[in-house]
């Protein structure tokens, strides 16, 4: 019984794990390697195991009259064998787009 106890919590990491998104200025799309858009900054992204969980990420962040910011998020394992995001959190800015004349 202690020992199911003990393995609840990495069992329930090991399904998906969170990162916080977000972005100046705030309302922006949140894509994680394509797809999405998973939600508006600012916002915690669920990314599910079953996406490749053990796999690195590319979180991308767009808002209509802004360029894209794109960035690479890694996935390591504690030593007690949660996997986790790194950085686990992402904030950009986002430069406008100028208009053509």
């Amino acid at each position: 019984m202690r020992l199911a106890l003990l393995a609840a919590p990495l069992l329930l990491s090991a399904c998906s794990t969170t990162l916080f998104v977000d972005s100046e200025p705030q309302g922006a799309e949140i894509f994680v390697n394509e797809n999405g858009p998973l939600g508006v900054t600012p916002a915690h992204v669920k990314i599910p195991a079953s996406s490749g969980f053990t796999k690195d990420r590319t979180v991308t962040v767009k808002k209509e009259g802004y360029h894209p910011v794109s960035t690479q998020i890694f996935n390591v394992r504690s030593w007690y064998g949660a996997w986790s995001w790194k950085p686990d959190a992402v904030r950009v800015r986002l430069a406008p787009v100028e208009e053509k004349k």
